[in-house]
């Protein structure tokens, strides 16, 4: 077929492309051309479609013709047709494409063309060209933009080398993808085209915000600087009133910055957006039209805390006061100071029950405030405070939390403080901290110790500061040193009315240990004039010959009564035997029998021999012997814990009543933890609790084992 005449129409389709088709004129008639000479003829030129053989054909309602892409049309329309033996017509629509499709392609070959700013706005990725003034009327095609936009995406598609440079730079800028316009908003396209790094921002300066404290009014400054990007030391201020260049801190305002005053109005109209209440003068109306200059506590403290932050992730500087980064790190503590007390321990402290006086302090970093002054705090509800030369922040939902955990703690005892103290992993100078919650905002609380107590505490947890006692006078016979040192233990804790237990390996002589100890807490009362008082020794029936033979050997000044068999006293009777003794020994199943006279009566010292015997806390000789009353408390065990960490509890809720809490606090606390997951930081917490109350020593310590004697044999022969 040789046809005289073509006819080719075009239809942009919705899906994108364009469906051509053609007629041709024989004579007077117009004839539809079959879509295979239509591209044959059309291509013959084109060698990437084979010369028109790998175009797809369409027949979209009952017509006939072919579907060409949109790099493929522009190639089309912006070429002459090289089949020239025929004549070309073309429809209207083809001859607006072909008069713009040449601008098309030569502003792709330029690099005139950009990002779409609005389609990015839509969270899509979209391109657009920047048309010629004289032809803009053109762009007025109703699908020219999506047309241009398809071309360059089907550009970078078709060229592995155009792919990869396209990722470079949407890694390098992450703006370029979509998605982003939720989270970042911008003055204008200017201002998005160099934020993503298309457009190259040659200010010589960076338009940054500063917040100057007040001086003596409660209004905060806002200040708009420019700095110099060579020399961040040069800042010049713009003076917001005539939007203009004010003054230079380090010498004089360079004379080309007065060209770039546009790059400050973009930047202030984007701080607008935001941060919107910057834009907001209702209470300045001096400041209408302009950025606030002037902020009120409450604003300076949302700026600091919020929307500085938003500034500074949207790419600009923020100069904020020097102290305010150091001050977000200090966490206000509420500490419980102890009060110093008049008088000596030895004459007031009754144990770990002793109440404590203390008074409420909390402190920011270097600064305390008393509790009068916290109270007021928390009633005005403010955040940015200045207190004796000091900002500090002061969270109200937080002094709220102290208010209660105040209004809970009206008391506080000796036990307590030690066991904060002792739980404590880092101690400072008596301080520790104790979490009363364990989520992120809770209140973090402290018991600083007075001078007196912390020495004790310190003394307590170091043997070897504990003060040795160098008179044993009473005692028949010599100590070791180390003997000396545990007998001087005992007296120590007896001065703060605290149980000990005595814990060291068999055949080091705790018998004599306490012995010794006994004999000088009877000289101590005597030379005190104190009221004379029994001490009992309660222990299982196998050894009370052996410690009436100790004490006659050791201490035979000592008024013994044994408390055994029966013809043992009852009652009146019981009372009266023991009224002039200096020791009663007894066994723990008469603890439980005899419970009611013993427990009628008030002991100098109750002293526990082979203390696993009450390792069982739910016996009934446990819960007898743990209802005596007494002075003093001491344990004598070489095994303090044979099976479980519980047993540990009934010694230690005899030495010192209540210390360790219920029998269930301390399953739930302790024991469930460390036989779930057995960490060493678990045990590790048991054994600071415990390690001040419990002195235990074996044979193999190089200071033991140089003071032990030659081994003594005695045979003893079985009737």
């Amino acid at each position: 077929m040789n046809p005289g005449s073509v006819k080719v129409f075009a239809e942009w389709l919705p899906k994108g492309g364009f469906f051509i088709w053609g007629q041709w004129k024989n004579d007077t008639k117009w004839s539809q051309l079959h879509p295979t000479e239509l591209k044959l003829r059309l291509f013959a030129w084109h060698r990437s479609s084979f010369y028109g053989t790998l175009i797809k054909e369409l027949t979209p309602d009952n017509r006939s013709g072919i579907y060409l892409s949109p790099w493929m049309a522009l190639g089309l329309f912006a070429e002459p047709v090289q089949a020239t033996t025929m004549e070309w017509l073309w429809s209207e629509e083809i001859t607006n494409l072909r008069e713009i499709a040449p601008v098309i392609k030569q502003a792709l070959v330029e690099g005139r063309w950009r990002p779409d700013f609005d389609k990015w706005q839509q969270g899509q990725r979209g391109w657009r060209l920047d048309w010629p003034d004289d032809l803009k009327a053109l762009a007025d095609i109703p699908y020219l933009s999506t047309w241009t936009d398809q071309i360059i995406d089907e550009l970078i598609k078709q060229n592995e080398d155009i792919i990869q440079a396209w990722d470079e730079l949407a890694g390098t800028y992450p703006l370029l993808q979509s998605g982003h316009h939720r989270t970042v908003s911008f003055a204008g396209e200017e201002d998005w085209l160099e934020a993503i790094g298309w457009q190259v921002d040659d200010t010589p300066f960076r338009t940054c915000l500063q917040l100057v404290e007040p001086l003596d009014d409660n209004i905060w400054q806002l200040n708009i600087l420019l700095q110099d990007k060579k020399d961040q030391n040069r800042l010049v201020k713009w003076d917001a009133v005539t939007e203009g260049l004010a003054s230079c801190k380090d010498g004089e305002v360079p004379a080309d910055w007065a060209a770039h005053r546009r790059r400050v109005e973009r930047d202030i109209e984007k701080w607008k957006i935001i941060v919107p209440w910057l834009a907001d003068c209702k209470n300045y109306p001096e400041e209408r039209g302009r950025i606030r200059s002037k902020l009120s506590e409450a604003e300076a403290w949302e700026f600091l805390n919020a929307d500085s932050i938003k500034l500074v992730a949207a790419g600009y500087t923020v100069l904020l006061p020097k102290w305010w980064q150091e001050v977000q790190k200090l966490k206000p503590k509420l500490k419980m100071k102890t009060r110093s007390s008049v008088g000596s321990w030895r004459e007031r402290c009754l144990g770990v029950e002793q109440l404590l006086q203390f008074d409420w302090k909390l402190a920011v970093g270097d600064l305390e405030l008393s509790e009068e002054e916290f109270r007021r705090l928390a009633k005005e509800k403010r955040r940015l405070m200045y207190i004796r030369g000091q900002w500090i922040i002061l969270d109200p939902a937080f002094l709220q939390q102290v208010l209660r955990v105040v209004k809970s703690k009206k008391t506080f005892s000796l036990g307590e403080a030690l066991q904060t103290y002792l739980l404590s992993p880092e101690d400072e100078q008596g301080s520790v901290s104790e979490e009363t919650d364990r989520q992120s905002d809770a209140v973090t609380f402290e018991v600083e110790l007075n001078e007196q107590l912390s020495r004790m505490v310190e003394q307590l947890r170091s043997l070897s500061t504990v003060p040795v006692e160098d008179d044993f006078a009473s005692f028949h016979g010599t100590l070791r040193n180390y003997q000396r040192m545990g007998s001087s233990w005992l007296l120590f804790l007896r001065r703060f009315g605290l149980g000990g237990c005595l814990a060291d390996d068999m055949g080091l002589g705790k018998t004599v240990q306490w012995i010794a100890y006994l004999l000088k807490v009877k000289e101590n009362n005597l030379a005190e004039d104190k009221p004379h008082t029994p001490s009992l020794l309660i222990c299982p029936t196998s050894v009370m010959g052996n410690w009436q033979k100790e004490l006659a050997r050791f201490a035979p000044g000592l008024n013994i009564y044994l408390h055994y068999g029966p013809q043992r006293k009852k009652g009146q009777d019981f009372q009266s035997a023991i009224a002039g003794a200096d020791l009663v020994i007894t066994t723990y199943g008469l603890a439980h029998l005899d419970e009611e006279d013993l427990c009628s009566a008030e002991w100098d010292c109750i002293c526990l021999d082979e203390a696993q015997n009450i390792k069982n806390a739910y016996t009934k000789q446990s819960s007898a012997v743990r209802r005596l009353k007494g002075s003093h408390r001491v344990a004598l065990t070489g095994t303090p814990v044979e099976n479980r960490l519980t047993e540990l509890w009934s010694i230690m809720d005899f030495l010192n009543p209540g210390y360790l809490g219920s029998l269930g606090d301390f399953k739930r606390r302790f024991v469930s933890v460390i036989e779930r997951k057995r960490e060493a930081q678990d045990i590790q917490r048991v054994q600071r609790l415990i390690g001040p109350f419990l002195l235990r020593r074996v044979k193999s310590d190089p200071a033991i084992e140089l003071a032990l004697p030659e081994k003594q044999e005695r045979k003893e022969y079985i009737p």
